[in-house]
């Protein structure tokens, strides 16, 4: 019985651990977004709006990885 209540602590800290990132990476995106309004309200130029879209493309990406490894390595166990 002390494996099944060590095992479940262990998959309740992962997914905690999950959840903290997954909320850092969307405070990132949040911070990325007011970046793009400021700057597109300062001066609305084409490439500022597209290189401020692929950081925040790749963000995403990288969240989604750190997700999806995140869940693998849980299912995993």
């Amino acid at each position: 019985m002390s494996a099944k209540i060590t095992e479940g602590t262990c998959i309740y800290q992962e997914a905690a651990a999950i959840e903290e990132k997954v909320q850092e990476l969307q405070e990132r995106v949040e911070a990325l977004m007011i970046a793009i309004v400021r700057n597109v309200t300062a001066g609305s130029e084409e490439a500022k709006i597209v290189a401020a879209g692929n950081v925040i493309e790749d963000d995403l990406k990288n969240l989604l990885e750190c997700v999806v490894l995140q869940a693998l390595e849980i299912s995993s166990r």
